[in-house]
């Protein structure tokens, strides 16, 4: 189970790397490439949303949390600011403003599933599986095909909620959308199957 608990820290901070900028469809991994969209921001906000993005992809969380809070205050509606304000919180330790920051971002904008996974993690930390599980599911209702959703739901059936044939399903399913099997995660699989 350690191995599980590994990746899923793993997979977090993975997620947790990327930015989540403003604009449609998502890349290979499940996580945010896409263009910037300056509606609702001056010329100078977007640029400062770029660098903010910069930052959180080369590991500055204190950077990008300065960026993109004062973006979130002076555009609101921003539901990336929030977002990415809660991811540069998630890399400096600081649960309870991520979560918040991820949860008005998903208020704002209820598909943003970036947002909607790293919340289930935070819930997770926290022993909230019944939110977890919730904020899994948005993700894949708002993009089924989402690597890192099923993987972590698979998990937090698999680990903490134990019902094995459900976190199989999101096991095969995270499989089956990568490029590559993993191989920890065939173990988990061939595990489960011997316990059905």
């Amino acid at each position: 189970m350690s191995k599980h608990l590994a990746l899923v820290a793993g997979v977090a901070m993975l997620a947790a790397g990327c930015a989540v900028a403003p604009g449609p469809g998502p890349d290979q991994d499940g996580t945010a490439s896409k263009p910037a969209r300056t509606t609702g921001m001056s010329s100078d906000q977007a640029a400062r949303f770029e660098s903010g993005a910069s930052a959180l992809r080369a590991g500055n969380a204190e950077r990008a949390a300065e960026v993109f809070d004062a973006l979130a205050r002076e555009v609101p509606g921003l539901a990336e600011a929030h977002a990415n304000l809660g991811t540069a919180r998630m890399l400096q330790s600081r649960d309870d403003e991520a979560r918040a920051a991820f949860e008005k971002a998903v208020e704002l904008e209820p598909g943003l599933t970036e947002a909607l996974i790293r919340l289930g993690v935070l819930y997770r930390r926290d022993g909230q599986f019944q939110k977890a599980e919730q904020a899994y599911k948005a993700a894949l209702n708002a993009e089924p095909e989402n690597r890192y959703a099923n993987l972590n739901l698979g998990i937090l059936y698999d680990v903490y909620l134990r019902r094995p044939q459900q976190a199989l399903t999101h096991y095969e399913r995270f499989q089956a959308l990568s490029e590559q099997p993993d191989d920890e995660v065939a173990l988990w699989i061939a595990d489960i199957k011997q316990r059905l």
